[in-house]
């Protein structure tokens, strides 16, 4: 499973800088910086994340990395 990335506010690929501007898009990107981890409960922001498909959770990278294998995970 490959590692995924969300486009900040006011870049070519995110939301508009306007949180009104009633674009889809934009609102589900606003939606998505801020789901939470969950594992560390923090939001998953512009940090690498994964997806899990069983469940539906997202999860910093770091964060599932971690817990798969604690030894070699590299820590946030």
């Amino acid at each position: 499973m490959a590692a995924g990335a969300l486009p900040d506010i006011g870049t070519e690929y995110g939301p508009c800088t306007d949180a009104g501007c009633g674009h889809r898009d934009c609102a589900q990107g606003r939606i998505d910086l801020e789901r939470l981890c969950a594992h560390c409960g923090e939001a998953i922001a512009l940090r690498l994340f994964y997806k899990i498909p069983e469940t539906g959770d997202w999860v910093h990278a770091t964060c599932e990395e971690a817990a798969v294998n604690p030894d070699t995970a590299p820590h946030r």
